[in-house]
C-alpha cells in the first residue's frame, strides 16, 4: 500500500529524513528465536536423566528434613513456655515459702540474724536505714557497732542471698543498689528545679546549698556522660570515667540537656532571629527596653565565648556567625553603622551622601570617624581602621574625602 498504509500500528506518512528501516509498533514486542542449544560436553541423554533425578532426590530429602526442623522447632518452643511457666511457679512458691519461714529464721542466734535486728533498730531510731559506711563520717568514727553494721550491709549487697534472707531484706524494702537509688532521688530534685526556673543549669556557686549540691551532680552527669554521646561502648566502659548506661539512657528519657545553658541558647537565638527579621542585623541595643531578656541573652553569649574554661560549643558558635552575630560588641556597633551607611547611599544614589547632622547625627559621626581613622592610618597612626574594615569601605565605594592638613 501507498504512504505505509496497512503497517502494524498504522502511522500513515512517508519516510522521514531519519528513518533507519525499524519500524515502531504499539503492540506486543516481536517474539525472538534464542540462540540453538549445543552439546558441547556430549552428555548422553541417559546421563542427563540419572543427573536431574539425582537432584530432584537431593532437593526432596532437603524439604523433608526442613519440616522435621519446623515441627520440632513448634514442639521446642511450647516445651520453653512450658518450662517457663513452671520456672515463674516454682520461683513464686520459693519466695511463698521463704516470706511463710522467715519468722522461725529469724528465731536462729547467729550474725546475720543480729545485724538485721541492729538494721530495724537504727531505722526505727532514725527513720530510715541508710546507715554511713567508712572511717570517714563522723557517725561511724567512734562507733565500733555501727561502722559494723554498715560493713555487713556492704557484705550483703554483694553476696547472694538465700530466699529467706531475700523475704527479710525485702520486707524492710532493703536497697541493694544504693547508687542508682541516689541518681533516681537526685534526678527528681533536677526534674523539679527545671519545672521551676525552665532548665537544668542549676548554679554551682550558688549561695544555696541545695542549690549548689545539684548543679554539681549535673556538672558531673554532663562530663562522664560524654563518652555514651561520643558513641562509646558497654565493652569499652571505665566504670569511674563514665556514668552507667542505665543512668544516661534514664536522663534522655527526662529530656536532659547535656550542654550548660541549652535550653536559653534555644529560645534567645529565636529571638535573635526575629530581631534581625526586624532591623536587619544582630546588634541588639544595650538596655533593651523592648526586650530586656534579649539583651541579657546577647551579654551573656559574648562573656561566655570569652570564657576559655566553659566556651560555646562549635555547634551554637557557628550558627551565630551564619546568623551574622558579632561576638565584639564594638564590631557588632560598626557592622550596623555599616548597614546603616549603604541604606543612605542607596537612597541617595552617590558615595558622598549628604548628611545632615540633624538628620542622622550617629551616621554622620561615624563617616566622619571613618575618614579619620583612615588617614590616620596612612599616616602610620594605630586605630579602629582595621584591613577587614578597610576592604568592607572600598567596597562599597566609601569616600574618605581629602587628607586633613593636620596628616600631611
Amino acid at each position: 500500500p501507498e504512504g505505509g498504509e496497512g503497517r502494524i500500528g498504522g502511522g500513515g506518512g512517508g519516510g522521514d529524513d531519519d528513518d533507519d528501516g525499524t519500524e515502531e509498533t504499539d503492540g506486543p514486542p516481536v517474539w525472538t528465536a534464542p540462540p540453538p542449544l549445543v552439546n558441547a560436553s556430549g552428555t548422553t541423554l541417559e546421563e542427563a536423566n540419572e543427573r536431574i533425578d539425582s537432584a530432584v532426590q537431593d532437593r526432596r530429602e532437603a524439604r523433608e528434613e526442613l519440616e522435621e526442623a519446623k515441627e520440632a522447632l513448634v514442639e521446642a518452643k511450647c516445651r520453653l513456655a512450658a518450662a517457663e511457666a513452671a520456672d515463674a511457679e516454682a520461683e513464686k512458691n520459693v519466695k511463698d515459702v521463704a516470706k511463710e519461714t522467715m519468722a522461725a529464721f529469724l528465731e536462729e542466734d547467729c550474725y546475720w540474724n543480729n545485724q538485721y535486728r541492729a538494721l530495724i533498730a537504727y531505722g526505727e531510731e532514725h527513720g530510715d536505714i541508710d546507715v554511713p559506711r567508712g572511717w570517714l563520717d563522723k557517725r561511724t568514727k567512734d562507733d565500733k557497732r555501727l561502722r559494723n553494721l554498715g560493713a555487713w550491709i556492704g557484705k550483703t549487697r554483694r553476696e547472694e542471698q538465700s530466699p529467706q534472707r531475700m523475704a527479710l531484706l525485702e520486707r524492710i524494702q532493703f536497697d541493694f543498689n544504693p547508687i542508682t537509688s541516689a541518681f533516681r532521688k537526685n534526678l527528681e530534685e533536677a526534674l523539679r528545679y527545671k519545672e521551676k526556673h525552665g532548665n537544668f543549669d542549676a548554679r554551682r556557686g550558688s549561695n544555696d546549698r541545695e542549690e549548689r549540691k545539684l548543679g554539681n551532680w549535673v556538672a558531673y552527669q554532663r562530663d562522664k556522660g560524654a563518652y555514651w554521646r561520643n558513641g562509646g561502648t558497654e565493652e569499652e566502659r571505665l566504670p569511674r570515667t563514665t556514668i552507667p548506661k542505665l543512668h544516661y539512657d534514664l536522663l534522655n528519657e527526662a529530656g536532659f540537656t547535656w550542654r550548660w545553658g541549652e535550653e536559653d541558647f534555644e529560645k534567645g537565638f529565636r529571638l535573635l532571629k526575629g530581631f534581625r527579621l526586624l532591623h536587619g542585623h544582630c546588634n541588639v541595643p544595650k538596655d533593651y527596653d523592648i526586650n530586656p531578656e534579649l539583651d541579657a541573652w546577647v551579654v551573656d553569649i559574648r562573656k561566655r565565648h570569652k570564657n576559655k574554661k566553659d566556651p560555646l560549643p562549635d555547634e551554637w558558635f557557628d550558627e551565630l556567625v551564619e546568623l551574622g552575630f558579632h561576638f565584639d560588641s564594638k564590631e557588632a556597633v560598626w557592622a550596623q553603622r555599616y548597614l546603616e551607611y549603604q541604606l543612605y547611599r542607596n537612597r541617595w544614589m552617590t558615595p558622598r551622601i549628604p548628611i545632615c547632622r540633624e538628620d542622622n547625627p550617629v551616621l554622620d559621626s561615624w563617616v566622619t570617624s571613618q575618614r579619620r581613622d583612615y588617614w590616620g592610618r596612612v599616616a602610620g597612626y594605630k586605630n579602629a581602621m582595621t584591613p577587614d574594615r578597610h576592604k568592607a569601605l572600598e567596597k562599597v565605594a566609601f569616600d574618605f574625602g581629602r587628607r586633613p592638613n593636620s596628616l600631611k
